[in-house]
């Protein structure tokens, strides 16, 4: 099955927390955990605005400014800084904290695996 990068599971570690799909403008938010650590419990089981999300997958990417950031983007085989791309590719991973996402189609994808990118 092909990867499906407009939907989307949040997870935190081990735990789901979020099911997000994009459609278009849209996204929708389908809740699984409903407090604090929750990063989309605003939009609680609804659909979220475009523009949150895009900051939100800004905000887990490298900053465009960062040094060495065209070494980074070569190294995971990106051309251009594309925050979007850069978040597919790593899974919205980031050193530090434990968040991560698993794409639609991607049945063997685990923490330690989304990790190592």
């Amino acid at each position: 099955m092909p990867i499906n990068y407009n939907k989307f599971k949040l997870y935190h570690k081990d735990l789901l927390v979020s099911e997000v799909e994009v459609q278009g403008v849209k996204v929708r938010v389908k809740n699984h955990v409903h407090n604090w650590l929750n990063p989309f419990k605003a939009w609680n089981d609804g659909t979220m605005p475009i523009g949150v999300f895009t900051r939100w997958i800004e905000d887990r990417v490298i900053p465009r400014g960062r040094v060495g950031l065209e070494d980074y983007l070569r190294g995971i085989g990106i051309p251009e800084y594309n925050p979007r791309l850069i978040f597919n590719r790593t899974h919205g991973t980031m050193v530090s904290d434990h968040w991560w996402v698993k794409f639609d189609g991607e049945d063997d994808m685990t923490y330690e695996k989304a990790r190592d990118y």
